[in-house]
């Protein structure tokens, strides 16, 4: 099966990966602000992004 043609940024994908060190509030929040600090820069510059 034949997908579309890949989008320009999708030829080379950049992949980003966050993990903390404890499960606690505060590092969870930390977590969010790192997170926010990526995502909403690459949102505004247009490439695809999946969560899971």
């Amino acid at each position: 099966m034949h997908g579309r043609p890949a989008a320009g940024f999708e030829t080379v994908p950049h992949l980003a990966l966050l993990g903390i060190g404890h499960d606690h509030p505060a590092d969870q929040l930390w977590a969010g602000q790192a997170l926010e600090r990526v995502l909403l820069p690459a949102m505004l510059n247009g490439p695809a992004r999946a969560l899971s």
